[in-house]
Order: structure tokens, then sequence, then C-alpha cells
């Protein structure tokens, strides 16, 4: 019975409802370059999913954390993200902290944090969009959010390697779709995705707004992934992401808009 129970509430319409995404979320990190050099700047790309369309507020800020501080000491890092489509773009600065540790080591790794806000919910964002945040809120997010809503509110991290190498650097994955866009889906209809991969991931992630994908991820195979994406038995629009990660590399993301009818 146990076991039925829990097939039951891991399924929905044929697909895996952890797959399906009903709240505001951060659901990939691209950043580019994944490695740079001391005072480089560097793109952060947010897939951010807002079911409820409630335009959210976004920031990315930079973290090499030694316990619960930062090595970073200019709480000014940190960047308001801008919208663009169903992405958000920011943009941080690689510490010049950093540079002592590479005396010692070829490379350091620090944390990319990211925080995305229903408008007005979280003051850390209001901190740093009017330059009053503090250091000490950088390098406890998870704790400045303890007494705000459960939804409403993601907070995501992604590693950045800092070397001093100018060759021969990690770069991130590429994800491309082996299919014509946009899809055209009915109610309930099983639509198979198929992707082209590049870099050394080995297993891809899928998300969607409406519906969901029938399994949580797959393995990519001699740099080809494959997923089914499960339409929801109404007609609705949904967005789809299929993201590819690596933990000593990058990630790679694809998106589209699929009208259901």
């Amino acid at each position: 019975m146990v076991s039925l129970f829990l097939l039951i509430i891991g399924c929905s319409g044929g697909f895996n409802v952890e797959t399906l995404i009903e709240e505001l979320r951060i659901v990939a990190t691209v950043v580019d370059p994944p490695e740079a050099n001391p005072g480089e700047m560097v793109n952060v790309t947010l897939h951010i999913a807002d079911p409820s369309a409630s335009s959210p507020q976004v920031a990315s800020w930079t973290c090499g954390g030694f316990s619960d501080t930062c090595l970073e000491t200019d709480p000014n890092r940190a960047d308001i993200a801008t919208q663009q489509g169903q992405a958000f773009t920011a943009q941080v600065l690689i510490p010049m902290e950093a540079e002592g540790l590479l005396q010692d080591f070829n490379e350091v790794v620090t944390s990319v944090w990211s925080l995305a806000c229903e408008e007005d919910v979280c003051p850390l964002i209001t901190n740093i969009a009017n330059g009053t945040v503090t250091n000490q809120q950088l390098s406890e997010p998870a704790t400045s959010l303890q007494e705000l809503p459960m939804t409403g509110v993601s907070l995501a991290r992604r590693s950045l390697w800092i070397s001093n190498r100018t060759s021969d650097r990690r770069t991130n994955p590429t994800i491309t779709p082996n299919f014509e866009v946009p899809i055209n889906a009915s109610p309930g209809e099983s639509i198979p995705l198929t992707f082209t991969t590049s870099g050394t991931t080995d297993i891809g992630y899928g998300y969607a707004t409406a519906g969901g994908f029938e399994t949580t991820d797959e393995p990519i195979i001699d740099g080809q992934l494959s997923m089914t994406w499960i339409a929801p038995d109404i007609q609705a629009s949904a967005t789809l992401w299929v993201v590819t990660e690596s933990t000593d590399t990058g990630s790679a993301v694809w998106s589209s808009e699929i009208l259901i009818q």
C-alpha cells in the first residue's frame, strides 16, 4: 500500500510531478564564462519560472565562503538583474581578493548566489537596490530569508572557478534541439524531445510550468539526450526547460514556450 501511495503521488497524468513548477523558482543559473580571472566581469543568466506572472525582483552576487563570511569585502558587488523574456541577466565581478589565494593554488572556487522574490517580499533585494546591503547579509543569504514566506522566494547557488589562466579555461557546454520549434501539442499528448549536447555533462533535467516530464532526469549518452514531455489534459500554455549541468564545468539551458490546444 505504501509503495502504491508513493507511486500515485509521484506521477500525475503520466508525468513526474517533481518536474512541474507551480510557483516562483530559479530553474537554472548559467555563469559565462564559468572560469574567470580576478577583476574580470562575468555574466549571470537566470532562467526563472514565474507561473503567476508576479514580475519578480532578482539579484546576483559572489561569495567565496569561509564559514559564515565571504572572501569579498565590498557589499556593493551585488547586481540587480534585468529581465529578458523568461530569463534575467546580471553581471558580477570576480573578487580581486582571490589573487592572494592563487599564489598557493592553481584555482579556487567561489559561489554565485542568486535570489528571486515576488515584488517587495525580500528586504535583502530592497537593500541591494538602494545600496544599504551589508556583507553579512550577502554571506548568509539563507539566514536573512528565514522569516519570509515559503512561496514567492527562490534562492540558488552556482559554482564559479577563479584562476589566472588566460587560455584552456573551462567553458559552458551547449545544448541543441534536434527538432523544430514552435512545438505543437494536444491535451495529454506525449512529446519526445531529443538534443545534441557538448561538454562533459552526463545528465539532463526537465521542468515545465504545465504538464511535466516523464522522468526528472535522463542520462546523456554519446552527446545525445532524450526526454519526454507530457502535455496537460486541458488547453493551456507552458514553458519548458531542459538543463544540462556539470560539477566540473558549467551549465546549458534550452527553453521554449508551447501552446496546448
